[in-house]
């Protein structure tokens, strides 16, 4: 009975979590913007990671196992062979884990990133927009 209480309290605690792992503060925040005025739930987190050292790129895959968040966003627009890594890993290493993941690219990019991110398996690849539609 203890044990059902405690994880009842636990389930209560989890906050549904959006990751985004990139570079590109503008598009994240105008996602995060545009996500809080059409949805509502509101006990949703967004937090983004960015770095330029490829090492620290490839820490994230221990924050991505702890914080199991509802939605990972990977940015390949800036650094893409470390967050293509780490996309790479994380879908191997965690298969059993069912984390969606969005590969997100720029269309100034070239289309090999399109080849290179569906190599990697990634659920679905978004090419971004300054523009959002309802």
């Amino acid at each position: 009975m203890a044990e059902d209480k405690k994880k009842t309290e636990e389930e209560e605690k989890k906050v549904s979590k959006i990751i985004y792992i990139g570079g590109d503060t503008t598009f994240f925040k105008n996602l995060e913007q545009k996500y809080k005025a059409l949805s509502t739930a509101t006990d949703i987190v967004f937090e983004q990671y960015d770095s330029e050292d490829d090492k620290v790129i490839q820490s994230y895959i221990l924050k991505l196992r702890e914080e199991r968040p509802e939605l990972i966003l990977m940015d390949y627009s800036k650094n893409e062979a470390a967050v293509l890594h780490l996309t790479r890993c994380w879908l191997r290493q965690n298969f059993h884990i069912k984390i969606p993941i969005i590969g997100l690219c720029e269309y100034k990019q070239s289309k090999s990133i399109l080849v290179k991110a569906v190599m990697t398996s990634v659920q679905c690849i978004h090419v971004k927009s300054s523009e959002f539609e309802s």
